[in-house]
């Protein structure tokens, strides 16, 4: 396709049209779309979109020197081969759809939203379609999946639509069938998914997060629900509802356009209705008068199989099918992932937001003997009033906590902490201590725990780095513990 037959097909105005008809390269071929110069290749068209802290007009000949055959701009700039109009970004959002012939059409593709669960959701998801339906994939924020594999890493929970167009594109060529996204209320926000549309959406549970992007959390839950609106879903589209959540049930109740179902660990009037029962190994759910077993821990974790499994009774899949589906379920990176057995148990857990460690901490006093011991810190240039309540949490579930760093960003690590112990100190007999170094804070936690104690690092679960003052530096929670053992044992 040609770049003026991109633009005319996605209903594009250039600004100043005269000017740039007469131009060869509007007759040009192109064989790749992209917004970051260093990606570009020969045939490649450039957008110039000006972001929060980087402008790519700046990188304009850089694009050129890789050979782009032209740039998409909303500013004059003093190159030849450009094509002005008015939004770059909302300009490859409409290309984008176009130039990978919309993809979404030619799968099934599902949604999940809410602010903890998204995650272990999809991934299950993605397991049982990919050994009863066909092959299947989950995007979200540990990446593009498949069969338990990053395929891709990815920057963000839901990625721009030029980027989620292009997963897509690349999942058809692949033979894939299903798909399975993770959607954040940022994606939502900031038109992330333009254009896309969906066969599905499920919703796990709405608590506070994110309060540095909304203004409030009513703000924040309407986000969350423009999801399961016809904005985003197809005209047949149902819709899975968490109705042990309040913002679930507001939710359920405001549905009047597609098929809905809700599913619930404390109401039995729900459509799908499921009891919890803990055992040594995992969990076993209580389901249509079948019991059904997972490798996954916690009450938490048995709701998110309820819910991915009446998203796939939706499906059309018959129940008898799913009683043994889940057995082989490998727990996904960092969400309640148990590293080491012995002397203790060490849990990994992408616990961020008060909810999420509230819910870590409930499951795993369930589930231990002993003490447990909590290593945790908050991650900086964020909603900075979660800091003391998640404080106060970790004082009154925890034995132990030892307070350190976790992704300071560009805030001083130590003001972090600081706010963390206030809500401590709201807590009689709380007992903590600081230590700044998250590799010390995890070595600590090992030098006191004794035999069935539990550790729970809690924070940056999947995550292969930490970020401070912008550099991304290599760390691993998980594999900081295996090296501390081997020294240690």
């Amino acid at each position: 396709m040609t770049v003026k037959e991109l633009f005319d097909k996605s209903n594009i105005i250039i600004e100043n049209l005269k000017e740039y008809s007469s131009k060869e390269f509007l007759d040009s071929q192109v064989t790749s779309i992209s917004y970051n110069s260093k990606e570009i290749k020969s045939g490649c068209l450039f957008f110039a979109i000006k972001g929060s802290r980087i402008d790519g007009h700046d990188f304009i000949q850089e694009a050129f020197k890789n050979k782009a055959i032209a740039a998409v701009v909303e500013k004059d700039v003093g190159y030849a081969n450009i094509i002005r109009v008015k939004s770059t970004l909302q300009a490859l959002r409409k290309i984008a759809l176009v130039f990978y012939d919309y993809p979404f059409k030619k799968l099934f593709l599902g949604s999940v939203t809410g602010t903890n669960g998204k995650s272990t959701v999809t991934w299950i998801l993605s397991h049982a379609v990919n050994k009863l339906l066909g092959k299947s994939f989950a995007l979200g924020t540990l990446g593009w999946m498949h069969a338990g594999k990053i395929i891709k890493k990815t920057t963000n929970t839901t990625p721009e639509s030029k980027d989620v167009c292009e997963f897509l594109d690349q999942a058809v060529q692949l033979d894939m069938k299903y798909g399975f996204l993770e959607v954040s209320s940022h994606a939502l926000k900031l038109g992330r998914l333009y254009g896309i549309k969906f066969d599905a959406a499920l919703f796990t549970n709405l608590a506070r997060d994110h309060m540095d992007f909304h203004p409030s959390l009513e703000d924040y839950f309407e986000t969350k629900s423009s999801l399961f609106t016809s904005t985003y879903l197809k005209e047949n589209a149902f819709v899975v509802i968490n109705t042990d959540d309040i913002y679930g049930i507001k939710l359920y109740e405001s549905i009047k356009d597609f098929r809905k179902v809700s599913f619930s660990l404390e109401n039995e009037k729900a459509n799908f209705f499921g009891k919890f029962e803990p055992v040594d190994m995992g969990i076993n759910l209580l389901i249509e008068d079948q019991k059904i077993f997972a490798p996954i821990y916690g009450r938490f974790n048995a709701s998110n199989l309820l819910g991915a499994y009446a998203f796939l009774r939706m499906m059309g899949i018959e129940k008898d099918k799913l009683r043994y589906v889940f057995t082989d379920l490998v727990v996904p990176y960092g969400r309640l992932e148990c590293v080491q057995t012995k002397p203790f148990k060490i849990w990994i857990d992408y616990a961020h937001t008060p909810d999420g460690l509230e819910k870590v901490l409930m499951s795993l006093r369930d589930m231990v003997k002993r003490k447990v011991i909590l290593v945790f810190g908050a991650g900086g240039n964020r909603d900075k009033g979660k800091r003391s309540i998640m404080g106060k949490i970790a004082a009154q579930l925890s034995d132990y906590t030892i307070i350190t760093s976790d992704n300071p960003r560009y805030e001083d690590p130590m003001t972090i902490i600081n706010e963390i112990k206030s809500g401590f100190l709201s807590i009689k007999n709380s007992n903590f201590e600081i230590l700044s170094d998250r590799r010390e804070a995890i070595k600590r936690a090992l030098e006191i725990a004794r035999n069935d104690d539990a550790i729970i690092i809690a924070g940056k679960g999947h995550e292969d780095y930490q970020e401070i003052n912008g550099v991304k530096y290599p760390f691993s929670d998980k594999e900081v513990v295996k090296e501390l053992m081997r020294r240690q044992f």
